[in-house]
């Protein structure tokens, strides 16, 4: 969830106002609508999701886990409210008549309690603007997971095909970051006020707060062009685990994701498991995948891309692959990289990957 700028002082505020109010710590919809109503407002016109809201932006102050079992028990009440009839907004009122209904005092709820609820059911959302010519033109919620059938269709259809990793390639001065709060889009990067290399001053597959990912090799004809527009600058690629393609929202892109043909597509239909197999399908008459020899777990056109709709945590990194020693432009950065993170991630040189498919002279 994304608050504009007088959204977060309006919360800073009541944040403010709450710890000097002699309020319990814990009553953060107290202390919305105390302030609320100080400033001349009616706390009874509050809904259930401003309250969400309010709590959704305290806990991204801080990161939040959950226990398997606190998961099992929220999943449960999710379930309830689906099936109970309730308005699908009031996520307060479903928690209490859940636990109700356990043999438990809806009344020994705290608020947070309640918050900790709203911001599992956040987490299971993200928030996706589509973004034409520099400007919004839809905003779509996509789930934090996709459905159970293409979840499971995604992930044998990754084995069957022996797909390994993702890819993505970056500038070296950008992996510090990464490496501490992992692949963001550029609308995240912003907010979060962090630092970044972009590659391109504007993003035209309509998906700018998105990740660019390969399929078990990088798109080397752009890698190739970045390279060579940016000379003085060393690259890494990182390779990730594939299993982001089925426990993260991503959209399956054939070609090149700022083509016509494909953003023509709704990213609704790219986010399924047929848009996913499209990538590894023949294009008669002339692009055979057989007589080209292009590996199984290789999509057919090397532009192909997968766009990671959701921030991807670093845990997912498998490893980060260097150029060639003789090819690293800025040795002493890179050794100071390795001394900074070489305890937690996995650095190697690998200049396969710097370099074209064995298919290239067809796609020159």
């Amino acid at each position: 969830m994304k608050f504009s700028d007088a959204r977060i002082k309006f919360y800073e505020e009541v944040k403010a106002f709450h710890e000097t109010s002699g309020l319990d710590p814990r009553y953060h919809r107290s202390a919305l609508e105390q302030y609320f109503k100080s400033c001349g407002g009616n706390p009874w016109s509050l809904t259930d999701q401003d309250h969400e809201e309010y709590s959704a932006w305290r806990q991204s102050l801080k990161k939040m886990k959950f226990s398997d079992a606190r998961i099992k028990f929220y999943e449960e009440v999710k379930a309830f409210h689906e099936t109970s009839g309730l308005d699908p907004r009031y996520h307060r009122t479903a928690l209490e008549q859940y636990f109700k209904s356990c043999g438990g005092n809806p009344w020994s709820l705290t608020d947070q309690d309640h918050e900790e609820y709203s911001a599992w059911r956040q987490s299971l959302v993200n928030k996706f603007t589509i973004i034409e010519r520099g400007v919004v033109v839809k905003a779509i919620e996509v789930s934090n997971r996709p459905t159970h059938q293409d979840a499971s269709e995604i992930k044998k259809f990754v084995e069957s095909r022996g797909i390994m990793s993702l890819l993505h390639f970056t500038r070296v001065a950008n992996v510090p970051e990464i490496l501490k709060h992992g692949l963001l889009g550029r609308e995240s990067i912003v907010t979060r006020g962090l630092s970044a290399s972009f590659n391109d001053q504007y993003r035209y597959d309509n998906a700018a707060d998105s990740v660019c990912a390969s399929i078990s090799f990088p798109n080397y004809k752009m890698f190739y062009s970045l390279q060579q527009r940016s000379l003085d600058d060393d690259w890494v690629v990182l390779r990730l685990n594939p299993k982001i393609l089925w426990e993260i929202p991503c959209a399956y892109c054939f070609s090149n994701a700022a083509s016509s043909k494909v953003t023509k597509i709704p990213i609704e239909e790219r986010m399924r498991f047929k848009a996913l197999a499209s990538m590894f399908e023949d294009i008669p008459p002339s692009i055979m995948r057989s007589s080209l020899g292009i590996p199984d777990e290789y999509t057919t056109d090397p532009q192909a891309e997968v766009l990671i709709l959701a921030p991807v945590d670093p845990s997912y990194i498998l490893d980060i692959n260097v150029n060639q020693k003789n090819q690293i432009k800025d040795m002493e950065t890179m050794q100071n990289l390795f001394k900074l993170f070489s305890n937690r991630f996995k650095f190697q040189h690998d200049g396969s990957l710097f370099t074209y498919r064995k298919d290239y002279e067809y796609w020159r």
